[in-house]
């Protein structure tokens, strides 16, 4: 039998909920359904679903195996098409994570742009701001702002991301405002959590050279709405992209300090798995992103404040 045909009855399955549906979405019988489905568990020697009659259910391994199957049936689609004349939009399904606050300010309104022009595209986005591993084939695509560590990832660098250290009025009159980066050791700084230790310890260059200094506070998030919040709030001082405060600096909500001790940028890539064949779908929405995000980055700088551009 053939085992892409498998594959596709699978996740026509867990998209539709239950044999029957998928049936009719194949225009084949019940049965037939069933006979495929047993034909991979015993080829696989695994149990990939917990049927009843009325629903379905991956079990652990069906899980992983589903992941797999969209992937390389998404890749044989755009194979395909790659080989044909006409067809020339991206098709198939990209999974793309990012970070929260990026993705809600700024990566949603240009996916929103780029899918009404993508009609063949599914886009399946996921908002997190813990690192999100690639290699379970959860995700095709990262958006990942710092370097690379990864050796067996692959990154293009979309565009250049300022990072500035602000407060709002109110809690800079209250603690005072920072002259020397080492004066953060007094403040309350909100602090991402995370693994790791580098997300405790927040950089500047200034004439001495580079200045690393820890960060503590009696606040900390693991999520960069919740910092940014907690700063509008007078609870510290926050280290934020320029893009993430731009606009609060605009209106006066927040401060930034220490303009004479910029932070080393952390620019944001796009990070994806080290493979021969990239599909079309990707490599095209990293090229939008790309040229998208320059024009961004022009319109945030012209929103800081003069004394930190």
């Amino acid at each position: 039998m053939d085992v892409l045909q498998e594959m596709r009855t699978l996740v026509t399955i867990t998209q539709s909920g239950n044999l029957s549906a998928a049936a009719r979405e194949l225009r084949v019988s019940v049965a037939m359904i069933s006979k495929r489905i047993n034909a991979m568990e015993v080829r696989l020697g695994v149990r990939l679903l917990n049927r009843t009659t009325r629903s379905c259910s991956l079990t652990e391994e069906g899980e992983h195996y589903l992941r797999d199957c969209q992937r390389i049936l998404d890749d044989v689609a755009e194979l395909e098409s790659s080989v044909t004349a006409a067809a020339v939009e991206p098709i198939g399904t990209i999974r793309v994570t990012a970070t929260t606050s990026f993705g809600r300010r700024v990566f949603a309104p240009l996916l929103a742009n780029f899918s009404a022009n993508q009609p063949k595209l599914q886009i399946r986005l996921s908002l997190s701001d813990a690192v999100q591993e690639l290699g379970s084939g959860r995700h095709d695509l990262a958006l990942r702002l710092g370097p690379l560590i990864d050796s067996t990832l692959v990154a293009t660098k979309l565009v250049s991301n300022r990072r500035l250290v602000v407060g709002s009025p109110a809690y800079l009159a209250r603690a005072g405002v920072p002259q020397h980066p080492q004066d953060l050791l007094t403040h309350q700084c909100i602090v991402i959590q995370g693994s790791s230790e580098a997300l405790l310890e927040w950089a500047f260059r200034g004439p001495e050279g580079l200045i690393h200094v820890p960060v503590r506070g009696r606040l900390s998030t693991d999520n960069g709405d919740m910092q940014h919040e907690l700063a509008l709030l007078g609870a510290g001082l926050a280290l934020k992209s320029a893009w993430d405060v731009a606009d609060d600096l605009r209106t006066g909500r927040l401060v930034a300090v220490l303009p004479d001790y910029p932070c080393p940028p952390a620019d944001l890539y796009a990070v994806h798995l080290s493979r021969h064949f990239q599909p079309r779908r990707v490599t095209a929405l990293v090229a939008y992103l790309k040229e998208e995000l320059a024009a961004h980055e022009a319109d945030v700088l012209a929103l800081l404040p003069p004394a930190v551009r």
